[in-house]
């Protein structure tokens, strides 16, 4: 939780900066559809890694600097994976993983229509849980807090189209650290995250 707190401090501060210019100021808030996987090797043939689909979204600063723009977000991100495990009875054998994030990218936008973007992100997970079935439909819930990492990290590009106040943007979200930790003495399996998003925008 102190981790959190942090990062939301620092991120706070990154939206609420004063500019030169306040004109070239722009805030606003951003929603929509993220498709997250996971990549990497488990060492298990037996399992395969599907998509799982999700909403998104957060706030947004940005900032007018000499031919590009700094944006800082804050995002609640929606992340994992649908996990099938071959060695497992049909009724268990797919699992929804959910690894959820409060996520807080630093991107650099650059052109005009579109605009391109690319930048680091920084992530404290919140939640993470193994679904199998539908929960109130004899589904249940597993939590795995005690085998993923606290903390994410990794790249983002894309590129967006904005129309006064209104923006849509694509973007692919790369991760760069192992999600899980090692196990009894075993090192940590070489998965990280992977994510396609299309996001809509609204300026104030």
């Amino acid at each position: 939780m102190k981790r959190l707190w942090s990062v939301l401090a620092i991120a706070a501060l990154l939206l609420i900066l004063p500019a030169r210019d306040v004109a070239a100021q722009r805030f606003g808030i951003k929603g929509g559809l993220q498709w997250s996987e996971f990549r990497g090797e488990t060492g298990d043939p037996n399992i395969e890694f599907q998509t799982r689909k999700s909403f998104s979204g957060g706030v947004y600063f940005r900032l007018r600097l000499v031919g590009i723009d700094l944006q800082p977000e804050i995002l609640y991100s929606k992340r994992g994976a649908v996990v099938h495990d071959a060695s497992l009875p049909p009724e268990t054998a797919t699992q929804t993983w959910e690894l959820d994030y409060v996520e807080v990218p630093v991107l650099l936008h650059f052109g005009s229509a579109p605009t391109f973007f690319l930048g680091g992100y920084g992530a404290v997970r919140v939640n993470s849980r193994v679904v199998t079935g539908v929960l109130g439909e004899g589904g249940t819930e597993l939590d795995i807090s005690s085998s993923v990492e606290n903390l994410d990290y990794g790249l983002v590009f894309g590129a967006g189209v904005q129309s006064g106040k209104l923006g849509l943007e694509v973007r692919y979200t790369l991760g760069l650290r192992k999600l899980f930790k090692g196990q009894g003495g075993e090192a940590a399996p070489d998965t990280e995250h992977r994510a396609l998003g299309l996001f809509a925008s609204l300026s104030f």
